[in-house]
């Protein structure tokens, strides 16, 4: 029993890892690993360790503009000991959406999320990335200037192209 979660548990583990018992309210054996990992720091065959995931592009104060993609790509990485299952993105700390796996032979290693840019403004993004064992990790917060407005063009008239010893007014 562990009075400060107030979780009763009957655990049997043996030397090559074999689970047997009852965990109430500790669920699968997913969530006992990251329970027993988070509660005593004991390794029951998984790092006690949450994945890692950062945003590669874009990058922090990037601005973007009539000229960007839209939809953006935002792209990034992710890693962890036990395997990476899902990486998830996180506009302005709203609901997670699920990015797509593009890591190859090594899932989740690189990620990338398709975002439909939003009006003009400042938007933060975060990603949070989840391993085997259901433990998740987040990456740090950036934040990127939308500014879609269209930039005025500007042309010169005179002096005419290839014009030669066009004198200077001041």
């Amino acid at each position: 029993y562990d009075a400060d979660t107030s979780r009763m548990m009957n655990v049997t583990i043996s030397a090559i890892g074999i689970y047997s018992g009852d965990a109430r309210n500790a669920g699968d054996w997913s969530n006992l690993q990251q329970y027993v990992c988070e509660t005593w720091g004991l390794d029951l065959g998984a790092t006690c360790v949450p994945p890692q995931t950062s945003i590669t592009d874009p990058s922090d104060g990037a601005y973007l503009n009539a000229v960007s993609a839209d939809p953006y790509t935002i792209t990034g990485d992710a890693s962890d000991d036990n395997g990476v299952t899902l990486v998830e993105v996180s506009i302005n700390s709203g609901a997670c959406q699920a990015a797509t796996d593009t890591g190859g032979a090594t899932p989740w290693a690189t990620w990338e999320y398709s975002w439909t840019l939003p009006a003009d403004g400042d938007y933060t993004i975060q990603s949070r990335a989840t391993n085997t064992i259901a433990q998740t990790g987040t990456s740090a917060v950036i934040t990127v200037h939308v500014d879609r407005t269209t930039a005025p063009s500007v042309s010169l008239t005179d002096p005419l192209d290839a014009a030669v010893d066009v004198p200077f007014n001041s």
